[in-house]
Parts: C-alpha cells; structure tokens; sequence
C-alpha cells in the first residue's frame, strides 16, 4: 500500500507552550552567551549532518515502519510483495538533467526493496494491487487466470471471483485477511509512537517545564481571577491530578477548549502550599494571534541566571554580569535571603521580580552563587533610566480589574478613568506604575466615570496588596499596564499627556510614529532577526491606535539608540489641526522596571523507574498525541483553525531539526506525535488512502461482492487528485509561512 500522507502533518500552533513568546523579541535577545567563543567551520559543519541526518533517520523510520505492518501482515497472508520503498521511485528530470529514480536498491527473494529519489512518502507493492489509477486495469487483468466453470445464470460469488485470481494476489484474499493487511501500517504507527515514548521516558529521560504558574499577564483572565504565581495546576477540564504535567500539555488543554467551546469555562486545578482549589477561567483571545485562546499563564523561570543567555545586550544586567556567572543562582537580593518555593523545591524568580519593581529607582544587589562553586559573589545591578520620546501617554479606562482585588472592593469599574493619584495628575501611563509602588499607606485615586456630559469625578481610597507579580507592568501580550498593588490594569491611550517637546503639547493625539535612520538601514544592533518584524513597523510607521500594539511601541523605544529620531504626527482638538515633527530618543528621569536579567527556565526530568512505568508512561503519551491529532483535524474541519496550521515535509523537517537540536528525547517524542498523525490521517476515508481502502472493504463485506472496479478506479482518481492539490496546497503554505 502506498503511503501518501506522510508529507502532511497537522502541526498546529496548538502546541506552542509559551502564549508570550513575542517578549523573546523584545526582551530576551540570545545576543550575550556564556560562551562567546566561535565554533570552527567543521564543527558547525558537523553538528547539521548530525542533526539532519537525526532528522531523517526518524523521519525515514517512521515510514519504514508503516510500510513494514503492510509487508509483514502480506506475508503472513501469502501474498506476494513485489516492492518495498522508502520514498517513491518516480521518474524526474529538471531540463535535461535526469535523476535516478532510486538511491540505492536490491532484491532479496521475490521483493525488490530500495530507497526512491523522492522522499515524501513509502509503498509496499503487491502483486494485483496498484495506487495509480492508470495502472490499476492492467493490474486486475494480470492476475486473472482462467474462469471456473458454472451456470451461466449464477450470480458471481466472493469465492467464485477469488477462484479466477492469481491465489498469492492481493485482491485473492479474503475480506479479513485484506483488512488484515490494510490496517497492519497504522497499527505499526501506533505500536511503535508509543515504544519511541517509552525509550525516550524509560532510557534517555524526558526534560519538561512543568505546569506551574510563572506568572498571570495584566489583563487576561487568570490575572483578573486572582491567581498568583508559584501555584502548580494538577488537573485541566477535571482530568485526574497530576503532579506532574506538562505545561505543554496544559496549553494544550486549555487552547483546545478555548477553541471548540469559547463560550464556556475552563477549570483549574490550582494546588499551593496551603491547600488546592479549583476556578474557572474564560478563555480570551490572543491579542497577537486571533486564532489562539489563552488564559494568561507563563511558564516559570528559577531565581538563576541563563545558561547561555543571561542579559539583554546594553542593560545594566550585561554591565556587570560575566561568563562567569552563567548559569549562577540568585541566593539574596540585598542581603535577604530569597526562600525556596515548597511543592518545587526550587527558587523561583518571583521574588526578585517583585523586588527590583519596587525598588527600580535604586542600586540592587544579588548574591550570587556560580556553578561549581560554594562562595557567593555580590553583584550590584544601576537602575535602568527608561528611554522616551520626550512625552508621556496618557493613562487610559480602566480595563481590568482583578477580582475582590484592592480597587474592586474600593468600588473601581471597568471604565473609570483614573486622572489622579494621591496629589499627582497629568499621568503618565508609563511612570505611574512606579509611582504607586513608592506609595506607603492608602492610595487617593481620582476617577472620571461616564461618557459625554455624564461624566462624574469619583473619589476612591485604596488599601493597597502586597501582590506577587513576576512580569513587568508592561510586559503583558495583551498591552495592558498593570498597577499591581491595586489590582487592575489600563491601556496606555496615545494622548499626550506630558510634553518636553515644543512642537507637542498636552492633549495632542499620536496617530503615527516612524523611525528615521541616519544611514538607510537601522543598526546592527537592530538586525536580529527576532527583533527584525518590530523594527520594519516602525519604518514603515507605527500606528499608534491599535492594541496591544502601543504598548509594544514604548517597549521598543527602550531598544532604541538615544538620539535616534523619530517622524511623530498627531491630531491637535479641537480644530484637528495636524502636527508633523521629529523627536529624538532621549534618556527620560524615570526607571525601567526591567534591568535585562535573562532568567534559566524551570526544567525537570523525568526517568521511568522500570519497563513498566516506561510503557504505561509511552501509553500516556501515544493516548495524548492521538487526541490531540483528533481534537485538531475536527477543528479544522469545522473552521475553528486556520488552515495555515496544517504543514506540509518542510514544516516537518523544521520542527523535527528543531527538535533533534534539543536531543534525542524531544525528538522521539515529536516521532510519537508524528505517528499518530500519520496513524490518524492515512485511515481517513479517502480512496488511495489506507481509509479508503478499508472503505470499499468494508463495502464488499456487506454486499457480499467487490466493490465495481471501475467505480474503484474513478474514486481512486478523485482521490488520489484530491491528495495532490492537498500536497500542492501544503508546498505553497509551507514556503509561505516559512519563518
């Protein structure tokens, strides 16, 4: 049988474990490494073959093994395999360059096995059975011998017509045996997804970040909810507790749900150190993927520097951090020691987070400890002075609030708009976190509620929380700001609020924003390739209106070198009158929460502890791996994904080099997910797949005949087409969204 859905895989954007990954751009450049020494050209050269070719062993295996349930179940049926392929050995020519239709091949017995020149699948050929509708008459005809004599007015029985066939063909064997042989390949897929998981849990060990809540993202729906970081989710949607989950699998979990029922809740399992609860979250949208649902959640970082990465370049983080202290825990920060998170076991990075927003005008010291020694080493880390355009934003609605938070049970509404805090006005929606986080004591807030002529001036008091943030005020994908002690969160509005710049003045509207280099491009500095989207943004100019997008835009000015200028239009009211400028990036008198400490990401590893536990845990994988495949091919075909999520042999090869980069456990598991793609889609019901097959099959067994041949031939056609515009619509989307 041929394999024909190798080339596509339904890799969606499911399975990304981290819903702010856009802050790596803008925050954890991999520019300053621990080791700054250049690898030689060989040994550059050296790690690809080795990582292409882990790619395509396991690629290659995956396929082998498909093809190897088809030929071993013929066999065991009598029938005879004429050809066993990896890859399909078709006749190219580019011009007048002909290829060799195979890599290599050889005859053992009656079957010629080999490896064809074009790698996007495998078949197993048996005698009197052919994919290739044009072949598929000559093929019937070649296996027939003579009539068995009878009535000439008998209806034609299955054993009548099994009689008339050569009996070591295909189409020879009963309707049993065939099944046998059509299921034999996904039976082998899933057979062995589950002993790749099981070897990788069992002998090399599986690394995971575990399912516990780095941080909640201002605005979002686990933010609002009250959830604090340092808790680990045991079960999603009322699954069985599990200590250890993924937190892949929990995105997953909660991504699936969000999108197949977004009008309903999904359940946390939260356990503490005081107890566990449970809370229902209602999933939002992904403000910078529409097709995506979170609930705010960030994986956990340790209290420990990277190991490769440890500072974002040009911080007060890379100032004084060296080689020497990659991979160094954070004991104390200013002489306090920092404690041990109790259901990990670990020290998490909440608290110096916590820490330097609270003190981001000061000098901070961390004791560190490096690895492979005992003594600590202080490091003193400056303020980071935030960088501006010479003008603050306005402080927006408020659009958040956290529930039975400080501001909530002050009386605060989604709406008000905040226009003083305890004897400051003229906010800036960028200093005021800062501000607040100075304030001793109860916070005066003045608000104005209502729209038009209804508006009213509200006096609050709030009784501010110690609140365990890890994300900067600022760092939420959603382009919320939050006032942690407070409990809510605002949009930054583009008003001028406060101006340095003569040619703007308060109240004035930024409706764009471009950068205009010195030279024609920007800086080196600028060109990583992360960073690289943000930055033709801006060259293109900014729209200030949209959300989270203004929020990202001051983010970017912090990257920006000071002088670097800037083309500003704005509206003046009330006659609208446009103002044209250039401003330049200056070093503001405020401070950047954010000193450009990378921190190492919590990773654990887990060993089965026997045979056993390795195949129950390679089971839970494969059971995984297929619901997840289902789950996404119903949302697809129901229009909850995009199509784009489906990805054709470079997608395939992207990820599985991806993953090989990591080690053989990630790659096994990807081969686990991949084989039960495989599994599932080549048993859909599409002729000239294993599913149509299985179709006609089936179909005979009821009616107690063949299906028609050329009925067969003409759905085979259609469906062999079918797969061929699929494998041209994979290619194009492939190269389209290649990153």
């Amino acid at each position: 049988m041929a394999l024909w859905c190798e080339f596509l895989t339904l890799w969606a954007g499911l399975s990304d474990p981290s819903f702010v990954a856009w802050l790596g751009t803008l925050a954890n450049s991999p520019t300053i490494l621990a080791d700054t020494t250049e690898p030689s050209l060989i040994s550059r050269i050296g790690s690809q073959v080795y990582i292409w070719g882990s790619v395509a062993v396991g690629l290659g295996l995956v396929i082998f093994v498909h093809e190897l349930g088809h030929f071993l179940a013929a066999k065991l049926c009598g029938v005879k395999v004429e050809k066993f392929y990896v890859g399909f050995d078709v006749p190219l020519q580019l011009g007048p360059i002909k290829f060799p239709r195979t890599l290599g091949k050889f005859r053992y017995g009656e079957t010629e096995y080999g490896l064809g020149i074009l790698p996007l699948g495998g078949y197993v050929k048996m005698l009197g059975q052919d994919d290739d509708p044009r072949n598929m008459q000559a093929e019937a005809e070649r296996i027939r011998g003579e009539s068995v004599a009878g009535d000439e007015d008998d209806e034609p029985t299955e054993q009548v017509a099994r009689q008339e066939l050569d009996p070591r063909s295909y189409p020879a064997k009963s309707v049993g045996q065939r099944m046998l042989i059509i299921s034999a390949g996904v039976i082998m897929n899933v057979i062995t997804g589950v002993l790749f998981a099981a070897y990788a849990y069992g002998v090399l060990g599986v690394e995971y970040t575990p399912a516990v809540i780095g941080a909640t993202s201002p605005g979002d729906p686990a933010y609002d909810a009250g959830i604090e970081p340092g808790g680990r989710v045991l079960a999603v949607d009322g699954d069985a507790p599990d200590p250890q989950m993924h937190f892949s699998r929990m995105t997953m979990k909660i991504l699936t749900h969000g999108i197949s029922d977004p009008d309903s809740p999904v359940s946390l399992e939260l356990e503490y150190p005081e107890g566990t609860r449970t809370v229902e979250l209602q999933t939002a949208v992904d403000p910078w993927n529409p097709s995506r649902r979170v609930v705010g959640i960030s994986s956990p970082a340790l209290a420990r520097l990277g190991d490769k990465v440890f500072a974002e370049p040009e911080t007060p983080a890379s100032d004084v951090f060296t080689a020497a202290d990659a991979n160094a825990d954070i004991v104390a920060i200013n002489g306090n020691e920092l404690k041990v998170n109790p259901l990990l076991d670990v020290t998490l990075n909440d608290q110096v987070a916590k820490y330097l927003l609270k003190n981001s005008d000061k000098p901070v010291t961390l004791s560190l400890r490096r690895k492979d020694s005992t003594e600590l080493h202080d490091v003193t880390i400056a303020p980071r002075v935030m960088r501006t355009l010479g003008f603050a934003f306005s402080v927006g609605p408020i659009e958040s609030l956290v529930h039975d938070g400080p501001a909530e049970k002050a009386g605060l509404k989604k709406g008000d708009r905040i226009v003083a805090v305890t004897g400051l006005d003229n906010l800036s929606a960028i200093d005021l976190p800062a501000q607040v986080a100075k304030l001793d004591g109860t916070v005066h807030l003045t608000v104005q509620r209502g729209e038009g002529e209804q508006v009213e001036t509200l006096e609050f008091d709030v009784e501010p929380e110690a609140v365990n943030a890890t994300l900067a005020p600022f760092d939420s994908p959603t382009g919320k700001i939050a006032l942690y002690p407070l409990g809510l969160a605002y949009y930054p509005e583009p008003i001028v609020s406060q101006s340095a710049v003569d040619s703007l003045k308060p109240g004035d509207v930024i409706s764009n924003v471009a950068v205009v280099w010195d030279g024609d491009t920007a800086p080196e500095a600028l060109q990583d390739k992360m960073l690289r989207p943000f930055i033709s943004r801006l060259e293109d100019g900014w729209d200030t209106k949209e959300q989270p997008m203004l929020t990202s835009l001051i983010r970017l000015i912090q990257k920006l070198p000071v002088d670097t200028k800037l083309r500003v239009i704005a509206e003046r009211p009330p006659e609208k009158q446009v103002v044209d400028t250039t401003v330049k990036v200056i070093v503001g008198d405020s401070y950047w929460p954010d000193r450009g400490i990378v921190y190492a990401p919590v990773r654990f590893t887990r060993y089965a502890g026997s045979t056993g536990e390795a195949l129950a845990l390679g089971l839970r994988e494969g059971k995984w791996k297929l619901t997840e495949v289902a789950q996404f091919l119903r949302l697809l075909v129901t229009g909850k994904v995009s199509r784009n999520q489906v990805g054709g042999p470079l997608k395939i090869a992207d990820i599985a080099a991806s993953q090989a980069e990591q080690g053989w456990s990630p790659l096994l598991l990807f081969l686990t997910m991949l084989s039960m793609n495989l599994a599932i889609l080549n048993f859909l019901p599409i002729p000239a797949l294993d599913g149509g097959h299985m179709v006609f099959l089936i179909a005979e067994a009821v009616m107690g005949r063949p299906v028609d041949e050329q009925l067969q031939m003409k759905l085979t056609m259609g469906g062999v087409l079918a797969l061929l515009s699929l494998m041209v619509f994979v290619f194009a989307n492939d190269i389209l969204t290649w990153r």
